[in-house]
C-alpha cells in the first residue's frame, strides 16, 4: 500500500517528466507521436481532474445549503447554473450555430448571461485593483516614485479629456520630430519599459518553474502526495 501511495507515482512522475522533457528537446518522428500521445493523456486526466473538482464544489455548497448558513441562496444558485448550462448544452449538441445557420440555445446562454457575468466580475475586480494600488502607491523611494510615475501617467493617458487638454488646449503633440503626444507617451511607457519588466519578471518565473518542475521530476518536492514530505 505504501508503494502504491509513495513510490508508483514517485515513479510515474519521473519517468513522464524525463520523456516530455526528451520529446521538446529531441526533434524526431517519434518524439512527435510521443507528444501526441502524452497531450491525448493530458485531455483524459484534466477530464477527471475536472470531475473530481465539480465534486468538491458540489459538496462545499451542498454543506452550505444543507445548513442554512448565510449566503446559501448563492449556493443554489450555482447549481441552477450548471444544470441549465449542461441541459442546454445537450439540447445544442455542443454546437454553437445550428444546421440552419442560426445560433443555439448554447450560444445565447453564453453571449446573453456568461459574458455579462464576466464582465461584471472584471468591472469590480478593477474597482478592487484601483482602490489596492491607490493604497500601495506611496513615493517613499526611487523605485515606488517611479511606478507611482508610470501610473499616474497611463492612467491620465487613456483619459480622453485629458488627452483632448494636452494636444488641442495646451498643443503638446510634437517637439524637434519627436512626437509628444499623450497617446505617442502611454504608447512608449507601454512597449519600453513595461516590455523590459514584463520580460525580467516572465524570465524569474521560467526560472523557478524549471526549477520547481525538476525538484518534482527527482522527488524533492513531494507536497502533491499529500503530507508533505
Amino acid at each position: 500500500m505504501l508503494f502504491a501511495k509513495r513510490q508508483l507515482p514517485l515513479i510515474i512522475c519521473f519517468v513522464v517528466g524525463v520523456v516530455t522533457a526528451l520529446q521538446d528537446f529531441v526533434p524526431t518522428n517519434f518524439s512527435q507521436k510521443v507528444s501526441i500521445w502524452l497531450s491525448d493523456w493530458y485531455i483524459i486526466a484534466a477530464m477527471f481532474a475536472s470531475l473530481l473538482g465539480f465534486g468538491s464544489v458540489a459538496l462545499v455548497h451542498s454543506g452550505r445549503i444543507r445548513r442554512q448558513m448565510k449566503g446559501w441562496g448563492y449556493s443554489v444558485l450555482v447549481f441552477v447554473g450548471v444544470v441549465a448550462m449542461f441541459a442546454v448544452g445537450v439540447i445544442s449538441g455542443g454546437k454553437e450555430v445550428s444546421d440552419s445557420g442560426s445560433p443555439t440555445p448554447l450560444t445565447w446562454m453564453y453571449v446573453y448571461a456568461m459574458v455579462p457575468l464576466q464582465a461584471t466580475m472584471f468591472s469590480l475586480l478593477g474597482f478592487y485593483v484601483a482602490s489596492a494600488a491607490f493604497r500601495s502607491f506611496r513615493a517613499k523611494s526611487l523605485e515606488s516614485t517611479l511606478l507611482l510615475a508610470a501610473a499616474l501617467i497611463v492612467l491620465i493617458g487613456n483619459v480622453p479629456f485629458s488627452n483632448y487638454l494636452w494636444s488641442a488646449k495646451m498643443g503638446l503633440t510634437e517637439w524637434q520630430g519627436i512626437k509628444i503626444g499623450m497617446p505617442d507617451i502611454v504608447g512608449w511607457v507601454m512597449s519600453t519599459p513595461n516590455v523590459a519588466a514584463r520580460r525580467g519578471v516572465a524570465f524569474g518565473v521560467a526560472l523557478g518553474a524549471i526549477a520547481t518542475a525538476l525538484k518534482i521530476i527527482f522527488g524533492i518536492e513531494r507536497a502533491y502526495l499529500g503530507g508533505g514530505d
